[in-house]
């Protein structure tokens, strides 16, 4: 069968592939491939063989990959899905309805991966499944590969990422409000995702649980609070704090004196509403924001064109 009528290719991959070669003669870009070169050995484990019966990249491979190709802060974004706990695949009609046939109306899972479905029980193109790869893996292997194309701006995204994300609102919001002020961010640098905070008593007698994760968390300063900003999208989530309602939830983080801000997309896709949001982060947690220069909200907008993208097409 030709590689381009391939199913895998025609309905999951689409074209051109990204293909790895080792000698310059290999060279060859077209409508199916587009090539990238690596000279001297790969680096342990980057190249996996598939049960299909080809060889792919590693995660931290195909981060390499990109780190030269896409612009920075979607390099981070790519960072944050890989290291997370989702993925973004927007399957075909045909994928669709081989899916329909194969759960026949049953738990929507492929694997250790498990399709979420929105707000009107509608499927998602977002997926829940195991992080492919851990954030010290991908220091380490930014290490071993200094010197090659990509392998700067790959260290530097891993050492900004600030923890696991669980989807990509939460991801675009950290962006945004967590990146250094010289990068776009608002500079809220010292921001903790997927933050464990154990219940106290009274907290686990409010909502019935010992401990809950905060999507986006901030230490308090001086006389301010702890903030917990959590990211509101139209999807139901699934989780270990899935069986409790938002106001019992809320109630016990308040309890222990932990500030709760929600967020949704419109929120952080609005500049004016987004800084207005910075102002009552910074007020409650005891932090001080400057006025940014002309310079850095021209960076600023730069990083909103980036990051505020639809997450289907973020290495097209």
């Amino acid at each position: 069968m030709e590689l381009r009528s391939h199913p895998v290719v025609r309905e999951i991959l689409g074209t051109p592939l990204h293909r790895l070669v080792f000698s310059r003669n290999e060279l060859s870009n077209g409508k199916l491939f587009r090539d990238h070169f690596w000279s001297g050995e790969c680096p342990l484990g980057s190249i996996w063989e598939h049960e299909l019966g080809v060889s792919v990249t590693s995660p931290a491979m195909t981060l390499l990959g990109l780190a030269s190709v896409i612009p920075f802060p979607q390099l981070l974004m790519a960072v944050y899905e890989m290291c997370g706990g989702f993925a973004v695949f927007r399957p075909s009609e045909a994928i669709e309805e081989a899916m329909r046939k194969y759960w026949h109306g049953g738990s929507e899972r492929l694997g250790f991966w498990k399709r979420v479905m929105s707000t009107k029980g509608a499927p998602m193109s977002l997926w829940m499944r195991p992080p492919l790869l851990e954030l010290d893996e991908l220091k380490l292997f930014a290490s071993e590969v200094a010197g090659h194309r990509g392998a700067r701006p790959l260290a530097e995204a891993a050492e900004l990422m600030t923890g696991p994300c669980g989807s990509p609102l939460e991801v675009q919001a950290s962006l945004l409000l967590g990146l250094p002020r010289r990068l776009g961010g608002m500079g809220l640098t010292d921001i903790e995702n997927n933050k464990v905070i154990r219940l106290s008593s009274d907290a686990r007698a409010l909502c019935g649980k010992s401990t809950c994760r905060a999507d986006i968390y901030l230490e308090a300063r001086g006389a301010g609070r702890p903030v917990d900003i959590e990211c509101q999208g139209a999807v139901v989530h699934d989780s270990n704090e899935s069986a409790l309602s938002d106001s019992r939830r809320i109630a016990a983080l308040q309890s222990m004196g932990i500030e709760v801000v929600p967020v949704t997309f419109d929120q952080i896709s609005d500049a004016r509403s987004l800084n207005a949001m910075v102002s009552l982060v910074a007020k409650r947690s005891g932090r001080k924001v400057a006025p940014k220069s002309e310079s850095l909200l021209r960076r600023e907008l730069d990083l909103r064109r980036n990051v505020l993208i639809d997450w289907n097409v973020l290495v097209d």
